[in-house]
């Protein structure tokens, strides 16, 4: 009797997953992809290039001088006396310090705007994947790579449609 009670229960829950796993309608989206390939996306790295590639530039100019002065004050360095090469080495070092401060300083800001671009890509591709969503009628949209999916029929890939309503979306709020 038990195993017959137990049958039935296996058999009314495998029924029941069956039935809520037919109406389920679910997509798949390369996130990565959509993150790289958005106008939003590429607006944004044309902006942090814009805002931060003279200083780039510069920090990247101060490391060449260095490099210079270093191989400056080797050739120099047996022609100059014990005092000089102790100055020169000295500038040197503070000359260092303060390009390593400024490289540091350059990173937390380009850190800090590369974080607010993450943040603003993350809202613009989650409301264009809701609205595309519930536009199709899909019970679910997962990123391939991120939920472990290793394999996925082509036709619930949604990609290129999804990043085409990202950039509808991205569109829409410059405006």
């Amino acid at each position: 009797m038990r195993r017959v009670l137990i049958l039935a229960v296996a058999f009314v829950l495998a029924w029941t997953t069956a039935a809520v796993a037919a109406d389920m309608k679910i997509a798949i989206v390369n996130m990565q992809a959509i993150a790289s390939q958005s106008e939003a996306a590429q607006d944004a790295q044309k902006k942090m290039k814009t805002t931060f590639g003279a200083e780039k530039d510069q920090l990247e100019k101060q490391a060449n001088d260095l490099k210079k002065k270093a191989e400056d004050m080797k050739v120099q360095s047996a022609a100059l006396s014990s005092e000089a090469k102790e100055d020169k080495k000295v500038e040197f070092i503070r000359l260092k310090r303060d390009l390593e401060d400024k490289t540091r300083a350059f990173a937390r800001k380009v850190e800090a705007a590369e974080m607010r671009v993450r943040q603003e890509m993350a809202a613009i591709i989650l409301k264009a994947a809701k609205e595309y969503g519930e536009k199709k009628g899909y019970t679910m949209i997962l990123d391939g790579a991120s939920a472990g999916v290793v394999h996925a029929d082509k036709s619930i890939d949604v990609t290129k449609e999804l990043l085409d309503e990202v950039n509808r979306v991205y569109r829409a709020g410059k405006k």
